[in-house]
């Protein structure tokens, strides 16, 4: 569906539309206004988030999840906070309200879940977007209650909230008592153990002195060891040495480097006095004496301080085994300390642990008896709810608004579904759409609209489609009338049918009295043309040529512009001039359906124009003669009858000489859209009763147009039609006249446009806008298509 589909829908089913939306805004407007008032008292809450806890004195993680707001909304709407309110308000001790919750609910459940349920009903919590503030709102038709109940669910949440962490800080504290208690056991138990093991290992002081100066003893036994080896390796070493004067000990004796001093001394002033006195000389024999006693005494030296090594030697390693079996007995000492010092260790941190746990636990249990006995919360009130002085439901306005929204888009819908149910033909491109097989291109310009808007007795007579209370018009007295004075009677065309011969009779053009007038007045001027029918005099004519002159205007304009004729009189001379039979309004001897008598220069009748010259160059051509067209449409009051009416008047005006049929044997229309007798016609010829030439009445005023009317309604129709004689009268017609325009009726109601149409050949489509029933349309034409009738054009009547 097209969106111009769419709004051609919209548009055939207004009424639809603006009804539904009507009786929407008006049935909202009532209830609204019937509704009883009700008011909304708000109280709002700040919830602190980033203050710290002030027990734990630290800032609790929960708070600031992003989830923490929404948990306390959801907190506000439980069943818990709603039964505190109820409980609150007095529910519970009020005779009235136990009796209205016995009434209600038979005294199943409980009154206080009963009014929470209640309650909430009209409990509206809205959260800040950017903000830590929460809204409650409560709407009830008393505006005290109203403010009693939003203040009652803030201190209700704000009761709950405190609760909330009161008890879990109560459970524990009765939890980590009760730890506690058996950490105190565990304790003591721990402390019995190290002082039986202290006790038992003669500890005293449970430390790590004790282990500390015992390996600092140890340390020092091993460095004496460590001297006392090196002492004696040094006196072994000496004494292997012996007397040798390169031992150290004898390097480093000051007594005999004195000796050796006081030699070396000697023996340079022997040398010097050897030189100067000789070895003779007493004082030469004095210094030898004193070097040899020297030497003496560096020789006992030497041999004193090596005497001296051996013993150092012997006492050494006697001092070394000492300190090893010292050493020895040190080693153990500290390896038993050692071991004590480990299990005192162990037993140590068993106490440690225990106390350790114990005190924890304490602590915990402290601070969570704090807590069960805190009254703190973060959530205060900023703004407490007062009494309403305005309602706030119903809000008219916005109902109205919303109702004006809501039924359109229920007409909308409304209309969509009727129009799925019952598609109808919406334009001319839904009905050109509809064809089983497209209308060729060179045809393509009849799929155009033709508007229909008769005046309002054809609606009627369109619109009840009942024979019996159609008005009945004049007859016309004389069947063919004078211009028929002249007809030839052509052979029996139909003879041996019934016995009847069915006479064609030939209607000569410009040969009654209009066409005569029209013929007088061809060459004729449009002043003499009024003056000689008597709607200018003499005066009135020099008015006109004077305005004329002076303004240089054609006689018609000059004359309308003084006011002495219309503009239709300037029309009617004018087609007088250019042989051109129309009626004029007011003219009684026709239907004012028929437009094209009586508006030739409309819109309307300039589209039927179009229509005439696409048949007249595709179907009724002399290439291929086709003369006869039927006018088929699937339903009643598609505007059959007057497309086929007016369209036989635009042929007649082009100097056509054409014959319309009234085909339609059910509900005949064209005897009265001419103002004709039905007591002959259609029917009476096809059933013998009658001849063709007395029953094909020429139209006064429009000379090449004659109508055969359907006559009397028979009782058997469809049989009629299929008769050999139908086929032989269109043929008659054919041969008589230019064209042969035949009306039928709707085909829902019969296959009689069907017989019809397969006797022409050729057939156009009419169809209402916005009447006509899309799927009946195609049906139709998908019928005609397999019993070889062309669709030659469609015709869209819209009104």
């Amino acid at each position: 569906m097209s969106f111009k589909q769419f709004l051609d829908i919209l548009r055939a089913r207004r009424i639809l539309v603006l009804s539904v939306l009507v009786i929407t805004v008006l049935t909202t407007l009532i209830v609204s206004l019937a509704l009883p008032k009700q008011y909304t008292a708000t109280t709002s809450l700040v919830i602190d988030v980033k203050s710290p806890d002030p027990i734990a004195g630290m800032m609790l993680q929960g708070m600031i999840m992003p989830g923490y707001m929404a948990t306390q909304i959801d907190i506000l709407n439980s069943d818990i906070v709603a039964t505190r309110v109820a409980k609150l308000l007095g529910f519970t001790k009020d005779a009235t309200a136990i009796e209205g919750w016995k009434a209600d609910s038979n005294g199943k459940g409980t009154i206080e879940s009963y009014y929470a349920e209640l309650l909430q009903n009209k409990l509206d919590i809205t959260p800040s977007r950017e903000s830590n503030v929460i809204t409650i709102n409560y709407t009830a038709t008393d505006p005290k209650f109203a403010a009693a109940v939003a203040n009652a669910f803030a201190k209700a949440y704000i009761d709950t909230s405190i609760e909330l962490r009161v008890a879990p800080a109560r459970q524990y504290s009765i939890f980590f008592e009760e730890q506690q208690n058996g950490l105190r056991a565990s304790l003591e138990k721990a402390q019995s153990q190290l002082s039986v093991y202290q006790q038992k290992k003669g500890i005293l002081v449970p430390d790590d002195r004790m282990m500390d100066d015992e390996t600092s003893r140890l340390s020092q036994l091993t460095a004496q060891l460590a001297s006392l080896q090196a002492q004696t390796a040094d006196a072994a070493g000496r004494q292997k040495s012996g007397t040798s004067e390169l031992s150290l000990e004898v390097m480093q004796s000051p007594i005999i480097q004195s000796i050796k001093t006081d030699i070396t001394r000697a023996q340079s002033q022997l040398s010097q006095l050897s030189t100067n006195l000789g070895i003779n000389n007493p004082q030469v024999r004095q210094l030898v004496a004193q070097i040899d006693t020297l030497r003496k005494q560096l020789n006992e030296e030497i041999g004193r301080i090596s005497g001296g090594a051996a013993v150092a030697n012997r006492t050494g390693a006697a001092k070394e085994a000492v300190l090893n079996a010292e050493i020895e007995q040190q080693k153990k000492r500290v390896l038993q300390l050692k071991s004590q010092r480990d299990e005192l260790a162990v037993l140590v941190n068993d106490v440690d642990t225990a106390r350790h746990a114990y005190e924890g636990v304490g602590q915990r249990m402290a601070q969570s008896n704090l807590e069960g006995q805190s009254q703190q919360t973060n959530a205060l009130v900023l703004s407490p709810a007062t009494e309403p002085t305005k309602h706030s439901r119903p809000k008219v306005l916005l109902n109205v608004l919303v109702s004006i929204f809501l039924g359109t888009m229920l007409g909308i819908g409304a209309s969509l579904v009727m129009e799925l149910t019952n598609r109808r033909i919406r334009s001319a491109e839904d009905l050109t759409t509809l064809l089983s097989q497209p209308i060729p291109p060179m045809l393509a310009k009849l799929d155009s609209a033709v508007p229909f808007a008769p005046p309002t007795s054809l609606r009627r007579s369109t619109y009840r489609m009942l024979a019996p209370l159609r008005p009945k018009h004049k007859t016309v007295k004389a069947a063919l009338g004078p211009a028929f004075a002249d007809s030839v009677v052509t052979k029996s065309i139909l003879g041996g049918v019934h016995g009847v011969a069915v006479k064609s009779t030939l209607i000569p053009r410009s040969h009654s009295a209009s066409a005569q007038q029209a013929d007088k007045d061809t060459g004729r001027s449009i002043g003499a043309i009024l003056v000689d029918s008597g709607r200018l005099t003499q005066e009135d004519v020099e008015s006109v040529l004077r305005l004329q002159r002076g303004q240089k205007l054609r006689f018609g304009d000059a004359a309308i512009q003084l006011g002495l004729v219309t503009k239709d009189d300037i029309q009617e001379i004018l087609a007088q001039q250019y042989n051109y039979t129309y009626l004029m309004p007011g003219d009684g001897r026709v239907s004012e359906e028929i437009i094209a008598a009586f508006k030739p220069f409309s819109l309307v009748v300039e589209q039927l124009r179009d229509l005439r010259s696409q048949l007249t160059l595709r179907w009724f051509n002399t290439e291929a003669p086709q003369k006869a067209l039927a006018v088929v449409s699937a339903g009643r009051g598609d505007g059959r009858s007057f497309t086929a009416a007016n369209l036989a008047v635009v042929l007649s005006q082009l100097g056509e000489r054409t014959l319309l049929i009234d085909a339609d044997l059910r509900n005949p229309r064209q005897h009265e859209l001419f103002h004709l007798s039905n007591q002959l016609g259609l029917s009476t010829v096809l059933a013998g009763r009658v001849a063709l030439n007395e029953v094909v009445i020429r139209i006064p005023g429009l000379v090449d147009l004659s109508v055969l009317p359907a006559g009397p309604i028979p009782p058997n129709p469809q049989e009629l039609l299929n008769r050999p004689i139908f086929s032989a009268l269109i043929s008659a017609g054919a041969d008589r006249f230019d064209v042969v325009i035949l009306d039928t009726s709707a085909a829902t109601e019969s296959s009689d446009s069907k017989t019809v149409a397969t006797r022409t050949r050729g057939v156009v489509v009419v169809a209402r806008k916005d009447v006509s029933s899309a799927q009946q349309t195609q049906e139709m034409v998908s019928l005609l298509q397999h019993a070889g009738v062309a669709v030659v054009g469609t015709v869209l009547n819209s009104g």
